[in-house]
């Protein structure tokens, strides 16, 4: 991961969390819609995290081999749109079991993500 920044740490966390949570590609505009808001340097402020923060840790998740990026689609006034999906782990098998174990988990987490 490098040296980075705070709220460059709380990005990549979040993300990667929302992305293996959803169980589907999501594209950048959701992801940064349902990011934590992340500390502002030098202040005792706590924002929304810019676009740009958003795609950068996205792509430092990318090189890491923790997300894939998908297919860009075109968006009206956005000039598009990139998907990204969580990369396969090996922990998914071990949530796949647990999952199936305790159904409720998965019905909770469903309805949390529609």
């Amino acid at each position: 991961m490098g040296n980075t920044s705070p709220a460059a740490q709380i990005l990549r966390k979040d993300l990667l969390a929302q992305l293996r949570a959803a169980g589907c590609s999501l594209t950048t505009s959701q992801l940064r819609g349902q990011a934590s808001r992340v500390p502002v340097p030098g202040t005792a402020v706590a924002l929304p995290p810019l676009r740009e923060q958003v795609y950068r840790v996205l792509r430092a998740l990318q090189r890491d081999g923790l997300v894939t990026r998908g297919r860009a689609f075109a968006t009206v006034g956005d000039g598009g749109q990139v998907a990204w999906s969580a990369a396969p782990s090996p922990a998914d098998g071990e949530t796949a079991a647990l999952e199936a174990a305790f159904p409720a988990t998965a019905t909770h987490r469903d309805q949390l993500s529609h």
